[in-house]
């Protein structure tokens, strides 16, 4: 199997200034593999996501001095000539695809790993060579259980490193480094082949369901403070020797039934795992394997009894936090909120956890990184929230629609540039008619009469926008004491942004999305960086608040609406209005 250890991801040093995405990306573009930006959830910032994959040293550059921090993505199948065995760890759901690939090779004879890396969660990336007449295609523990293909129509995340440090580190040799391996024929049947795997892990491995005393809950009920640990810890200990009994050769059956019941009959006795969810997972894998029922049962009852004698033993740093738990727990409250230990008397100051702070000393020998801009100079990336001001009927709806649109298709924006971004736009002022009748006008504008190309129209298709008239369009709700609470309509936008891998969001508009006193200090600053600002952070891009000044605001031209927090609040504010001829608001069309 492989022995890890970290080497170099690229020949080329980096240069001051430059990002380490920056350089890894550009070493592999040199090699000839395309690479695409991604955000920090692995999501592309590209509105046509890996398809717009370029080895072009130039485009590569742009997009880093866009967003310096990318993650590099590399397609996988004929796009890069490569596929990638991607084998996953989840300790609290009982995946272990390292352990899976372990088991394989001592059944099949071990992986080619001249190409690997290591995932910054600890999983684990295989590289091999596309075959020329064999479609392989994306699939999810086909092979086995926490072992997933990237391959046609998928993409990885390579020689990128996280904003908090971690890293993709490759192991041995390194795309370009070395040539890509074959990979064997067993691997590739597998891969390619119809159905589940050939031998399937029992569903009650993760999701008991009939015990041998009748349905079981899911979790035991404890006291514990620590049940929640110590049961994902048992469940993936059920987990690993289901897998081993399955997989067990003939002849050692019964025996590893009965290693497999003491040892989680040692769970039982801790309590932390049920009895009857153990014997039902264990008698389907016995099933699987080949064992008798007669068999099965002697054998389970012998195994768990002697396990549950023994009971099961935690990580011994657990027993200190386990008791400082306890002892908080047992603590009488007074009335004024005072704790106390009822023993000795002893009044308890809550531990606060301690501030986080930077000195001034750690910027030497660091270059921080760029901003990043959707558009430059005007609208910033990185969960920020920028309002657009202007009063009814200057046309902030028309340019919301018409800034979708040039993102999407990676347009000049007024003489500024801007990266091509997808986008939603959700509009509650104005209905789905006229919503389209202001896509025409603007698609026959940007495209002079001509037909979009089909590049352009999948393009166009990552600028999404609906009508949200007569709709409940609050984005936060407040209690008496003003304190804010996110609506489902704000959660709502969250999962269809991250699902249409959106980087900016437009709501239009505040007054119909927040409920409160536009003088409040303390509740516009919630919803500026809870609701708004909260939908910015989670698609890792911006948001794009539309707003009607205050009266005060039109009469000065400064914009302001109410409290100075709407623009406190706010990374960028744009203001947009009617220009002045001769003191005079000029009301032509289309000037403002």
């Amino acid at each position: 199997m492989l022995t890890t250890h970290e080497c170099t991801t690229g020949s080329t040093p980096v240069k001051a200034g430059e990002s380490v995405n920056l350089a890894a990306a550009l070493d592999l573009a040199r090699a000839g593999f395309p690479i695409f930006p991604c955000k920090p959830d692995k999501s592309p910032f590209l509105g046509d996501g890996f398809k717009g994959a370029v080895t072009d040293i130039a485009q590569i550059e742009r997009w880093w001095a866009q967003w310096p921090n990318a993650l590099i993505g590399l397609p996988t199948g004929t796009a890069s000539g490569l596929w990638v065995l991607d084998g996953d760890m989840d300790a609290g759901k009982g995946v272990d695809g390292f352990e899976e690939l372990r088991r394989l090779e001592a059944e099949h004879g071990a992986l080619p790993i001249d190409i690997c890396a290591v995932t910054p969660r600890g999983g684990t990336h295989v590289f091999f060579r596309m075959p020329v007449d064999i479609d392989i295609r994306n699939s999810q523990s086909k092979i086995a259980r926490g072992l997933d293909v990237r391959a046609s129509g998928g993409y990885v995340i390579v020689s990128s490193r996280l904003p908090d440090g971690r890293a993709y580190r490759w192991v041995n040799e390194g795309l370009g480094e070395a040539d890509l391996p074959d990979a064997p024929e067993w691997l590739v049947e597998m891969a390619t082949r119809k159905g589940p795997p050939s031998q399937p892990m029992p569903k009650q491995d993760l999701q008991p369901n009939e015990g041998a005393n009748g349905p079981t809950p899911a979790h035991p009920v404890t006291g514990d403070p620590l049940a929640d640990r110590k049961r994902a810890y048992a469940l993936a200990a059920l987990s690993r020797e289901v897998a081993d009994l399955v997989r067990a050769p003939e002849g050692t059956r019964n025996g590893q039934l009965n290693i497999a019941a003491h040892s989680l009959g040692r769970y039982v006795g801790a309590g932390v795992l049920q009895e009857g969810e153990v014997r039902s997972a264990l008698t389907q894998a016995a099933a699987t394997c080949g064992l008798t029922p007669h068999e099965t049962r002697k054998t389970l009852a012998s195994g768990l009894e002697s396990g549950k004698g023994k009971p099961a033993s935690f990580p011994p740093e657990w027993a200190a936090e386990q008791a400082d738990l306890e002892r908080l727990r047992a603590l009488n409250t007074l009335d004024d909120g005072t704790r106390f230990d009822p023993e000795t008397g002893e009044v308890i100051e809550p531990s606060l956890p301690p501030l986080k702070m930077v000195p001034f000393t750690d910027c030497f020998g660091e270059t921080p990184p760029a901003r990043c801009w959707i558009i430059k100079d005007w609208i910033p990336a990185e969960g920020e929230v920028t309002s657009l001001y202007g009063d009814g009927g200057v046309g902030k709806t028309l340019l919301a629609q018409l800034t979708q649109a040039k993102l999407a298709l990676g347009y000049n924006w007024f003489g500024h540039s801007a990266m091509p971004v997808r986008s939603l736009g959700f509009y509650c002022e104005d209905s789905a008619n006229e919503l389209w009748r202001r896509r025409h006008r603007i698609l026959k504008h940007l495209f002079g009469g001509r037909e979009p190309s089909d590049h352009e129209m999948r393009m166009l298709a990552g600028a999404m926008e609906c009508s949200r008239v007569g709709e409940d369009n609050l984005l936060m709700t407040f209690d008496r004491q003003g304190k804010g609470q996110v609506t489902t309509f704000q959660r709502q936008i969250i999962e269809r942004a991250r699902d249409e891998r959106a980087t900016v969001v437009i709501l239009d508009n505040a007054s119909t999305m927040f409920p409160g006193d536009a003088v409040n200090a303390s509740i516009v600053r919630q919803f500026v960086d809870v609701a708004c600002g909260g939908i910015a952070s989670a698609i890792h891009g911006a948001v794009l608040l539309c707003a009607h000044p205050s009266k005060s605001g039109m009469s000065t031209g400064s914009g302001d609406a109410g409290s100075v927090q709407w623009n406190a609040a706010v990374r960028s504010r744009l203001y947009l209005r009617r220009p002045q001829v001769d003191g005079v608001e000029d009301r032509s069309p289309c000037r403002a």
